[in-house]
């Protein structure tokens, strides 16, 4: 079999980025031990071949070519957070400056920033951006030290947070408003009003906010399925053997720590308790992420259908003991 290389990729017109990350990494290896934060939208890693120490990288999850093809929100959110990282960067290794750069000119790009720290007994200047490569060592105290600042860990058990049941719906409302305006597709979120929310909870649909002290951290919910529900989605089941996963979100602090798949199987032994045999759930198909969770999760893809917030695919599940 011919090996896999980065320019056969794009010589093919494929982003070697993408296809690396979809393949367990089988171009650039894999970097989870260099990873500082990552979240639905963007990854944030120390560079493998680094031209200083703590050179970090910033990339999107989605394919973009470069900036220009950033949309706006997206845009605002990562140069907000790569000022935040590289304010930690200077404290964490003593350095003089941080260097900021994204040269995104080749023929397969993908969109990604360059932090580049510079020390005190370095020139200054635009050379440092094409300082000779050096080796990577890995410092695990600072690692962990700038996974702390970022609060940001390779998983959070969402078992050593506070699970909240009886919830109020205007602070559900506003903290999934909030997320609402981190999200580059904000539409792919629910947008249940508070008069469907009361209607669903007196129908024994529930809604669960996971805190972290008094923060709240992420979301779940869970939906009865109805006849029209059933109807709409072309499924021929009883209603009262059907349970749809609701909106599942996270706030951003705490992205990337695995909690929707964590999520996604708490409401897998909630629904078996209950006596459902099967699980649906609709997603946008571009959110790859949510995706991934879900097929991880034994979900089935049924179809792609258009509903008033637009395209979804739908997904089936039927719990093995049923």
């Amino acid at each position: 079999m011919k090996k896999i290389t980065n320019k056969g990729l794009t010589d093919m017109g494929i982003c070697p980025t993408c296809y690396d990350r979809d393949h367990n990494h089988i171009i650039f290896g894999d970097n989870k031990n260099q990873m500082l934060y990552e979240d639905n939208d963007i990854e944030c890693y120390l560079c493998g071949n680094p031209r200083a120490k703590g050179h970090t990288l910033i990339s999107t999850k989605k394919h973009y070519k470069d900036m220009l093809e950033l949309p706006e929100a997206l845009c605002k959110y990562i140069y907000a957070f790569a000022q935040k990282v590289m304010i930690i960067l200077k404290e964490v290794y003593q350095a003089e400056s941080i260097y900021l750069c994204t040269m995104c000119d080749g023929p397969m790009n993908h969109f990604h920033l360059q932090l580049i720290p510079r020390y005190k007994e370095e020139k200054r200047g635009s050379s440092n951006f094409v300082k000779p490569r050096k080796e990577y060592i890995e410092e695990k105290d600072k690692i962990n030290e700038i996974r702390k600042r970022l609060n940001w860990s390779l998983e959070m058990d969402i078992q050593g947070l506070k699970r909240v049941e009886e919830i109020d719906i205007d602070e559900y409302l506003k903290f999934r408003e909030r997320i609402k305006t981190t999200m580059a597709n904000p539409e792919w979120l629910g947008d249940f009003s508070k008069e469907d929310l009361e209607r669903k909870l007196k129908k024994d649909s529930e809604i669960w906010i996971y805190y972290q002290d008094k923060k709240p951290v992420c979301s779940m919910m869970l939906i009865p399925a109805t006849p029209e529900d059933l109807e709409k989605l072309n499924l021929a089941y009883k209603e009262t053997e059907v349970v749809d996963y609701g909106p599942m979100f996270v706030d951003p602090t705490y992205r990337g720590n695995g909690l929707q798949y964590q999520m996604l199987k708490e409401l897998d032994k909630i629904a078996k308790q209950k006596g459902y045999k099967y699980a649906i759930v609709t997603v946008h198909p571009n959110n790859t992420y949510s995706i991934r969770n879900i097929e991880q999760d034994n979900f089935k893809l049924l179809a792609t259908k258009t509903f008033s917030r637009g395209k979804r695919n739908i997904y089936l599940k039927k719990y093995l003991d049923s």
